[in-house]
């Protein structure tokens, strides 16, 4: 009987101390993180449970300076005369690695707000400018939107769901140039140099633009991502408060039938400096939208 009544308690204090222990997890501290197969910036130990003989080096990035500089006729304006160029130059850059060709291939604002530029390099050090106008006589961008006719604010992105060589495999956001609706309109490209607009180059949102707009597929939710500047207040004085705003595809990822369903899942706003609203950008690293899990 003895041995019984031992045998009991030590069952009753294991499950008393293992329920203990469920509800001091449950309680105290974070919950674990699920990364899966999701890439990680592994910066610290935040998602890391334990680590023995292994030391976190992090990149040393190297300044090397000016990388590319005005040198085609239409990095030049035509009657404003800077020896270097428009000083707007090389405003709303986008540079993609190209792993089929092996080369990095950059969007880039030319002499005017209207005109965007086309270059390549093959180590993002030295860089060429390849007359690719459907004219052959510059590096501009022949495509443009309906509004106005410009590829204003343009991004680009290299689909990873799409294989090379595929009607749509780049895909890029732009300002098709009205400066007071300023909607988003979306274009898809072979190359990322000869385009093609969805929506027959009509605008795919409504107001606003009028920054570096950004179009990428979103990894975990698996569908396609649309960032524009927007506004939260009045369009321009004193009231104005510029934001920007999340959007997701809901048909399907199918661009080409349903250029224009995108949903606003959030807008984020960021005062920088202190007191002071950020109303110019709009910018993301690709696969990391305001630490938000789309």
């Amino acid at each position: 009987m003895n041995k019984m009544n031992i045998y009991m308690k030590t069952i009753i204090i294991l499950v008393s101390a293992l329920i203990i222990a469920l509800l001091i997890s449950n309680f105290s501290g974070e919950k674990l993180v699920r990364v899966g197969l999701q890439k990680q910036l592994f910066v610290d130990d935040y998602v890391i449970a334990e680590k023995e003989d292994i030391t976190r080096e992090l990149g040393k990035p190297r300044k090397v300076g000016v990388v590319m500089k005005s040198s085609v006729p239409t990095d030049f304006h035509s009657t404003k005369k800077f020896p270097a160029g428009l000083p707007g130059i090389g405003y709303r850059t986008t540079v993609l690695w190209n792993e089929q060709r092996e080369i990095f291939q950059m969007l880039y604002r030319a002499s005017n707000e209207a005109l965007t530029a086309y270059a390549e390099s093959k180590d993002g050090l030295n860089w060429t400018k390849p007359f690719i106008a459907d004219d052959g006589k510059s590096n501009l961008i022949t495509y443009r939107g309906k509004t106005k006719g410009t590829f204003y604010e343009a991004s680009f992105t290299i689909d990873p769901i799409a294989p090379w060589g595929h009607p749509e495999k780049y895909k890029a956001v732009f300002n098709p140039g009205d400066p007071w609706d300023s909607e988003a309109a979306i274009a898809h490209s072979s190359d990322g140099i000869h385009w093609k607009g969805y929506n027959k180059g009509e605008p795919v949102t409504g107001r606003a633009a009028d920054t570096h707009n950004q179009i990428l597929w979103g990894p975990i939710g698996k569908r396609y991502l649309l960032l524009t500047r927007t506004d939260l207040g009045s369009q321009g004085g004193k009231g104005e408060d510029r934001a920007t705003r999340i959007m997701a595809h809901e048909k399907g990822n199918d661009l080409l039938s349903y250029p224009k369903a995108w949903k606003t899942l959030t807008t984020v706003t960021v005062d920088d400096p202190k007191g002071r609203k950020t109303i110019w950008r709009c910018g993301t690293s690709n696969g990391s939208y305001d630490s938000l899990d789309l």
